[in-house]
């Protein structure tokens, strides 16, 4: 019987090769502090190695479409995974929804322009950072709350910079580089004492999801399969919870204080891409 356990454990860690088995996957870099944790439990329980790209969500599906290699791909909104589908790089059907993101406005913590609301952006002299829409997820939907605001021009005119991830947002509020930056809420909760968020919950057009689907490139969709599978457990999502990161989308609503539309897609405007 040990003998026969043993069989069956070396079939699960090793490929035919005898070499263990290993996944490449691209995870937006929100999702970072909990997939480290979730990386590290799946590889105690099943042996597989797993390399992650941590990055905006966009440059990374340049970098699939480009290299074509890896084996999951998870973007911070269902726009990237939409353009991913439609590049014909990502399996639709393997496609699930992990987590949910609430955008926010973050000020530094000590807030010396004193910003208490979207309002406040239009004021003279008030610097705004967002991240690139055209790579991070959360610059698509900074760009769409901005764009459906009646304060369109008076708060794009204070934009003095466009980040390259949404952690590099987060950084440059936290070292004053800016009075104000639209990013996830997740952000407050990791730097308290550096970040403050503000409430701008009755301009959030809609929620976006993180998600994970499995790329045409995988040599070994079985263990993608396996890992995607994990990503949607019950211990997964316990510990994306333990990050901050929300994934019901009741507690969601609670939060916002209303449903609002979930996921989708928004269309960029010209004069947003640079």
């Amino acid at each position: 019987m040990i003998k026969k356990t043993l069989i069956f454990l070396l079939l699960i860690f090793y490929t035919a090769d005898g070499s263990a088995k290993e996944l490449l996957i691209y995870v937006g870099v929100t999702s970072k502090p909990p997939m480290q944790k979730i990386i590290s439990l799946y590889h105690k329980k099943t042996g597989t190695k797993i390399s992650a790209i941590y990055g905006g969500s966009g440059t990374l599906l340049s970098q699939i479409i480009l290299t074509k290699k890896g084996d999951i791909y998870m973007p911070g909104s269902p726009d990237f995974m939409r353009m991913a589908e439609k590049k014909g790089v990502i399996a639709k059907q393997s496609v699930k929804k992990i987590a949910y993101l609430i955008p926010s406005l973050i000020v530094p913590k000590d807030n010396p322009k004193a910003i208490g609301s979207y309002d406040d952006l239009t004021k003279p002299g008030i610097k705004i950072v967002i991240a690139n829409p055209q790579s991070v997820s959360i610059g698509v939907y900074a760009a769409e709350i901005i764009d459906k605001s009646l304060k369109r021009l008076k708060v794009k005119k204070n934009i003095i910079n466009y980040t390259g991830s949404a952690s590099k947002a987060a950084t440059a509020i936290m070292l004053h580089q800016a009075d104000a930056a639209f990013d996830w809420k997740v952000y407050s909760y990791w730097n308290p004492k550096l970040i403050e968020a503000i409430n701008i919950n009755k301009y959030i057009v809609r929620i976006s999801y993180i998600s994970a689907g499995i790329l045409n490139f995988t040599k070994d969709k079985y263990e993608a399969q396996r890992f995607l599978n994990f990503l949607s457990s019950s211990a997964s999502k316990k510990i994306f919870e333990g990050e901050h990161i929300i994934t019901s989308i009741k507690d969601v609503y609670k939060i916002i204080g209303r449903k609002v539309p979930v996921g989708g897609f928004y269309k960029l405007p010209k004069d947003w891409l640079r």
